[in-house]
């Protein structure tokens, strides 16, 4: 070997020997894990169900389990032990899944996010076909795009597995505020039982009388049967609105928080699909809030502007905005109106200590 050759050699190992190698790029983490889909076939309503994944460490550097979140409220899930892995170890995280309230085909995921610098996140699906003994199809009725005038029929299905042998005993409609009273918009008719398939049916025809005012629908179901609680009487919900050829946008006003002094505006819309009408007044009463109604062309849409200009400091009031009308069907409109004077911030007392200079 020439010097020559001795200095080339001799050059490069010293050239070699002069790099680093950044700590963590040949020893990496890598995320395996097992089962990939948690599938619980079918099962019944209002269990509660515990699976495992296994989290394995496919890599050489040390694998951190920093979380684990699942979709909904009705999925948990957490680590057993360690969250540290080494090349090679395995850690399980527990999954438990409650079906209380659920319905048919479900489908959740668990995210397990790691140190993995590939990937640093893993879903997990969990999937279930959930039985209920006693179901309804739908779980709601909607009225939606109704007028006075016009016929609204609906049929419920109230379906159950045969050998319940569920009778129905009564069925009745509650309304008013708190849903205590006979309903005054709504008949129910009830007819059956038929059997479908391995499950008999009931059903239940729900019609809005003829003749309702415009107005918000919050209304109750109810089915009184002979079955042990919690399913001796059963509910659903009967929600939407009826419609009047006037229409309101927004429903409700908020104005926006301001300084003793400031001025807050909020304008509504009145606007009628149906000829013109007359906005007769419209006042907030017992309130600092102003009301000016400006008039379209057209005669058909209206401007209620509110104005609020902010009192003392940390006022905060909620009053009634009411709308009268020349219109026979909708001849007074009430909503709500929000308004608020920003509450003053205390001030900061120094503690005398001076910093250095």
């Amino acid at each position: 070997m020439t010097l020559a050759t001795r200095i080339r050699i001799s050059g490069a190992a010293v050239l070699l020997a002069g790099l680093s190698v950044p700590a963590g790029v040949l020893a990496a983490p890598k995320i395996a894990v097992d089962p990939a889909v948690i599938d619980l076939g079918v099962i019944n309503e209002g269990n509660s169900y515990e699976r495992f994944i296994e989290v394995k460490n496919d890599g050489d550097g040390v694998l951190v389990l920093e979380d684990v979140k699942t979709s909904c409220g009705c999925t948990a899930a957490a680590v057993d032990g360690v969250v540290e892995l080494t090349a090679g170890q395995s850690q399980k995280v527990r999954v438990t899944f409650n079906s209380k309230n659920m319905d048919g085909e479900i489908h959740k995921k668990v995210t397990i996010t790691t140190n993995d610098p590939v990937t640093p996140q893993v879903g997990v699906d969990l999937k279930a076909d959930v039985h209920r003994p006693i179901r309804w199809e739908p779980k709601y009725l909607s009225v939606d795009r109704v007028g006075p005038k016009d016929s609204w029929v609906r049929t419920l299905e109230l379906q159950w597995d045969k050998d319940l042998n569920v009778e129905v005993k009564k069925a009745y409609i509650l309304g008013g505020q708190l849903r205590n009273k006979e309903s005054e918009l709504f008949d129910v008719r009830v007819q059956g039982p038929e059997p479908m398939g391995d499950r008999m049916v009931h059903k239940f025809i729900v019609s809005l009388q003829p003749g309702a005012k415009p107005q918000k629908l919050n209304e109750m179901l109810n089915v009184v049967t002979n079955q042990p609680a919690p399913d001796d009487t059963l509910k659903i919900m009967v929600r939407g609105e009826i419609e009047g050829r006037i229409s309101v946008s927004p429903n409700f006003a908020v104005l926006r928080m301001v300084e003793p002094g400031e001025e807050a505006t909020r304008d509504l819309t009145f606007t009628s699909k149906d000829g013109p009408f007359k906005i007769l007044s419209a006042e907030v009463p017992d309130s600092p809030i102003k009301v000016v109604v400006e008039p379209h062309p057209s005669g058909r849409q209206y401007l209620v502007k509110l104005s609020y200009t902010g009192e003392e400091a940390g006022v905060n009031g909620i009053r009634k905005l009411i709308v009268k009308t020349d219109d026979p069907v909708q001849p007074e409109f009430e909503m709500s109106v929000r308004y608020q004077t920003r509450a003053n911030t205390p001030a900061v007392q120094s503690t005398g200590a001076v910093g250095p200079k």
